[in-house]
C-alpha cells in the first residue's frame, strides 16, 4: 500500500530541507574565522588609459648634416641637403580626440586617430625668426619642415598630427638655409628642444 503525499506536503518538505541547508551553511560561515585557520583579503585596482609619450630612443638624437659647400648658398633662401628627423611615440591610443591649433585658432578632431602636436624650442636667427641660430657660424640657419615640406615655426605648437595607430612615428626634416648675413665657412652646431602635446 502506497502512502499518498499531496503537492503541498512535497513543497513543505522541500522548504524544510532548504532551510536546513541554509542554516548549516550560515553556521559554517560563522565558524569560518573563529578557528584561526582561515582569512580574507580585499583586492582592488584600476584601469587607466596610457598617455601618448616619446619613445626613449627619440628623447636625445644626434643629427649630422654633413659638409656643405659655400657655393650651395649663393643667395638668401638657398637650402642645403635636408636630413630626416624621426620622433617615435608610444602608447598613443585610438580614441576620439580634439586638439586646438593655437596659432590658427582652429579645432582638429578625429574619432579614430590619436592627435598630437610638437613644439620646437631654440634660439631664432637674427635675420629670420623661422630659422634656428647656429653656434660658430654666420650666414646660415636651420629650418625645420614637416613631412609635407611646410615650415615649422619655432616656439609655437605646430599643426595637429593625425597619428596612425600602430606606427606612431612623426617625420620632420632639418636643412641649413642661407640668410642675408655674410656667409662664413666654419664648423657649427645647435641644440633644439622639443615638446610633445597630447590631448
Amino acid at each position: 500500500m502506497f502512502l499518498k503525499i499531496s503537492n503541498f506536503q512535497i513543497l513543505f518538505i522541500i522548504l524544510i530541507a532548504t532551510l536546513s541547508i541554509q542554516v548549516a551553511h550560515a553556521t559554517e560561515q560563522n565558524n569560518w574565522l573563529k578557528n584561526g585557520l582561515h582569512g580574507v583579503f580585499h583586492v582592488n585596482g584600476a584601469v587607466y588609459r596610457d598617455a601618448c609619450r616619446l619613445d626613449m630612443a627619440s628623447v636625445f638624437q644626434e643629427i649630422d648634416l654633413g659638409d656643405t659647400k659655400t657655393s650651395q648658398f649663393s643667395r638668401p633662401g638657398d637650402r642645403g641637403r635636408a636630413t630626416t628627423l624621426e620622433l617615435r611615440l608610444k602608447d598613443c591610443q585610438q580614441i576620439s580626440r580634439s586638439l586646438m591649433n593655437v596659432p590658427g585658432a582652429s579645432l582638429s578632431w578625429s574619432d579614430s586617430q590619436p592627435l598630437a602636436t610638437i613644439r620646437f624650442i631654440a634660439n631664432s636667427h637674427k635675420d629670420n625668426n623661422q630659422l634656428i641660430a647656429l653656434n660658430g657660424i654666420e650666414g646660415i640657419g636651420l629650418r625645420i619642415t614637416d613631412h609635407q615640406g611646410k615650415s615649422i615655426p619655432l616656439g609655437q605648437h605646430g599643426e595637429p598630427l593625425f597619428l596612425e595607430p600602430g606606427t606612431d612615428t612623426v617625420i620632420y626634416h632639418v636643412a641649413p638655409e642661407r640668410t642675408r648675413s655674410v656667409l662664413e665657412a666654419n664648423e657649427w652646431d645647435a641644440f633644439v628642444s622639443f615638446e610633445l602635446i597630447y590631448d
